[in-house]
């Protein structure tokens, strides 16, 4: 602890993730969590210096000197990881490693900072947070953690690894600030809310408190490398800002843990309305993508949001993932979408899901195939890219959920600018996970494989685990195939020569993430055009900036 009348310096990290593939890209957005951290911490005079480290690592797979100095395939290969891991966890030292390790971080002078935070989004962050931290240790300084993913698994790994001195849990708007006053003798630490804390061998944690979105500031994103998140839009550089107007979410579905997480609440419009103007004027942007779980919990709120956008003729382009009933079994119809596209909506990303009503009712969503079509056809007519999201392998899917599935991509293929499919798996902390027998699921087993939980379960009345694992990979890949040839293959130009099994072959051979990935990568061309140009072209046309 520090007791000096001096304000503490303080370094914020945004951690990298260090993949191999393409497959995983990095959206080119300022991290918003850390934005709204440094505009409270700066509005109470402390000097604030913030790192992107997952915005740099965009440019890391296109560094020959790296290539060259480090042969690139073996040190993108998994015995990254596992060296990585020795590294973590002994004195384990190799000299492509060490180069590795340093142009991750890069060069900073830890001696300016007092106290380092470290934000961690996903489980690959977390991972090279403790590569961070480690360095971070040398200097003696004092290490916090923070972020989602901390938010939920924080508690596994906070007793078993050293590195982390401190760990923050829930919204850190108000606790960061008070666990720096702690810092500086001005607080208790067990006054301190949301933080864990070790004590003579012992594990301390304090109760969070709810921190209201109204009271949060608009984010501070000063002093990150701008520049590097900028986009190619209508002949010049701009950038992409992300910005958030509620936490949690209205839905609970069986499947994801986001309604456990957070508790729902949302900003006026009259404030977001006034962020927005002021941010767009502060980094001469007119593109804005929301940060929601689902944009429209309120029909007659995004109503009113919409109405006062085209009023003020605020003229911004902007995006987000929506549901099709808001909180009030409201659907979200034609008269309504055509008001968000005049206010500026240029995509929506969708949870689908299948294209079964019987297993989406078992997945906690009361709408229907017909009403999500209606909404695809209607936002298509006027404009607006659709994005939406399957699901391969849910528990109980029959090969009639299959066949609706399929039979609903390919009926409504035409509206659909891009589907995003993946397999099932068990969320930590869902509904599946924390009481599996309403579902008819049982939990065999939790294993975890860097730092992500991976649950193996039985269905009761159906197949056991091995069976189970078959039936996911069966269901993938006849989604992914009517995904690919309804959708991908006229969407991006995919060469219509181009059997699927190449197709097929080339993406799980990419998801393994070895030395065959970043070959492949290097002519996946042959298959993308969009793809081959630039991520961040792909990235436009994905979300709807860019037409294809």
């Amino acid at each position: 602890m520090v007791s000096d009348s001096k304000k503490l310096r303080i370094k914020l990290i945004y951690a990298p993730i260090l993949y191999s593939s393409l497959r995983h890209e990095i959206e080119p957005l300022p991290p918003l969590g850390l934005g709204i951290l440094t505009a409270v911490l700066r509005e109470n005079d402390y000097e604030v210096e913030l790192d992107d480290l997952h915005i740099k690592m965009r440019n890391f797979y296109t560094d020959k000197k790296i290539i060259k100095q480090m042969a690139f395939p073996r040190i993108l290969s998994n015995n990254l990881k596992m060296s990585l891991w020795h590294y973590i966890q002994n004195d384990y030292k190799d000299k492509k490693l060490d180069l590795l390790i340093n142009r991750i971080i890069g060069h900073h002078d830890w001696d300016r900072s007092d106290v380092i935070g470290i934000s961690v989004f996903d489980a690959a962050q977390f991972f090279y947070s403790l590569v961070i931290a480690k360095k971070i240790k040398q200097y003696g300084i004092p290490v916090i953690f923070g972020g989602a993913y901390m938010n939920t698994m924080g508690y596994k790994y906070f007793k078993k690894i050293n590195l982390i001195d401190f760990l923050l849990v829930g919204g850190g708007e108000l606790s960061l600030l008070q666990f720096i006053n702690f810092l500086e003798g001005k607080r208790r630490i067990e006054d301190v809310p949301g933080l864990w804390y070790k004590h003579n061998g012992r594990t301390y944690r304090n109760h969070p408190e709810l921190f209201k979105i109204e009271d949060s500031p608009m984010p501070d994103f000063n002093g990150l490398p701008l520049d590097l998140y900028k986009v190619p839009v209508d002949s010049k550089k701009t950038m992409i800002l992300p910005y958030q107007i509620s936490t949690g979410c209205i839905s609970k579905c069986s499947f994801c843990n986001e309604h456990k997480t957070n508790e729902f609440q949302y900003k006026s419009y009259e404030k977001v309305i006034f962020e927005i103007k002021e941010l767009s004027k502060r980094y001469n942007t007119h593109i804005i993508q929301f940060a929601e779980n689902n944009i429209f919990f309120s029909y007659d709120y995004l109503e009113r949001f919409c109405n006062t956008l085209i009023h003020e003729e605020q003229n911004i382009q902007w995006g987000a993932m929506t549901g099709i009933i808001d909180s009030q079994q409201r659907i979200l119809d034609r008269p309504l979408l055509e008001k968000m596209k005049k206010a500026g909506c240029c995509f929506l990303i969708i949870g689908v899901e299948t294209g079964s009503d019987r297993l989406r009712r078992r997945m906690g969503k009361q709408f229907t195939s017909s009403q999500v079509s209606e909404v695809l056809k209607s936002s298509y007519q006027l404009g607006i890219n659709n994005s939406v999201n399957f699901i391969a392998g849910y528990p109980y899917e029959t090969p009639e959920d299959l066949q609706q599935t399929v039979q609903f991509i390919k009926d409504n293929s035409q509206y659909m600018s891009l589907c995003r499919y993946g397999r099932f798996y068990i969320s930590y902390n869902s509904p599946m996970h924390i009481n599996p027998k309403p579902f008819r699921l049982k939990i065999i087993e939790e294993k975890t494989k860097f730092f992500k939980p991976l649950f193996e379960f039985d269905e009761i009345d159906r197949y056991a685990w091995k069976e189970k694992c078959k039936h996911i990979e069966k269901s993938y890949k006849i989604i992914s195939r009517a995904c690919y040839k309804y959708i991908l293959m006229p969407n991006f130009n995919i060469r219509r020569y181009t059997p699927f099994w190449i197709f097929n072959l080339v993406m799980n051979i990419r998801a393994k993430n070895n030395w065959l990935t970043r070959c492949l990568d290097c002519f996946l061309s042959l298959f993308i055009k969009s793809y081959h140009k630039s991520y961040q072209h792909s990235y436009l046309l994905k979300y709807g900036f860019l037409k294809y």
